[in-house]
């Protein structure tokens, strides 16, 4: 990982000739308080831990001033937005406080999906102009594969807490398409207007209960899978399509880490 003393070299690409020292103090004015800003390489996710206050961001091949500004500010979100007490009781009423390590891992990816919604909506709304920024960088990241191949994808046959994440993703922000059946579509509207973290936890437990009958009723996957993850609520990138009612962590490169 690198420390603010090493964050203050260029980057590759046009980046309107901002540094990652410009873009810590960027970060740290929009959060409002003196958070850790890490730029590492080897990492292939942004993440915030709302714990010990660090926000983790990529640097990823070829990265556009929008993708930058869009990850960051999502990040930023979190640490504004995001209660840490909140977010762990919540994981704990969703699969016990005694669940696996596995479990637990996979609620948080699903009380993330639904935070990153509502965090997202009030960051747009906090500083408008990141409009423009979303728009193109979610444009970037689809192009780029970040989601994995979605073009190429029947996604009528992916997970719900799949398609959700990739509707208020790359639906809501570039002229990509998601179907949703309409008892699924009831429950995108209550995702798309939660307002408090009250209401995240009460719609992820909607969707929750909705992926059990949907592992319930398909059949078991032959073969495949994907990564698991740190077991700390960064969702880290996979090779594969998400499983039974695991997410595919291949469309998760945002995280609030807990």
């Amino acid at each position: 990982m690198l420390n603010d003393n090493n964050n203050s070299n260029n980057v590759a690409g046009p980046m309107r000739q901002q540094t990652n020292g410009s873009r810590s103090v960027f970060a740290r004015v929009m959060s409002t308080e003196n958070i850790q800003v890490i730029f590492d390489p080897k990492s292939k996710d942004a993440w915030f831990d709302t714990k010990t206050r660090t926000l983790m961001m990529p640097n990823w091949t070829d990265m556009t001033p929008e993708v930058y500004d869009l990850l960051l500010s999502h990040e930023v979100s979190h640490a504004l937005h995001t209660p840490t007490g909140g977010w762990l009781n919540t994981v704990d009423e969703l699969v016990g406080a005694d669940a696996s390590d596995a479990d637990k891992q996979v609620a948080r990816q699903y009380l993330n999906i639904i935070e990153d919604a509502r965090i997202e909506r009030l960051i747009k709304a906090k500083y408008p102009g990141l409009a423009r920024d979303y728009i193109k960088g979610y444009k970037w990241l689809v192009d780029n594969k970040m989601f994995g191949d979605i073009t190429n994808t029947d996604i009528s046959t992916m997970n719900f807490i799949d398609r959700i994440n990739l509707h208020f993703k790359a639906g809501n922000h570039t002229d990509f398409t998601v179907p949703f059946s309409p008892e699924e579509q009831d429950i995108v509207d209550m995702v798309e207007n939660a307002s408090t973290f009250d209401d995240v936890a009460k719609v992820t437990r909607l969707v929750w209960d909705h992926a059990k009958g949907e592992s319930e009723n398909a059949p078991k996957p032959q073969s495949g899978g994907q990564g698991d993850g740190d077991g700390e609520g960064e969702a880290q990138e996979g090779e594969g399509e998400g499983t039974g009612n695991r997410p595919n962590n291949r469309m998760s490169n945002m995280a609030s880490k807990t």
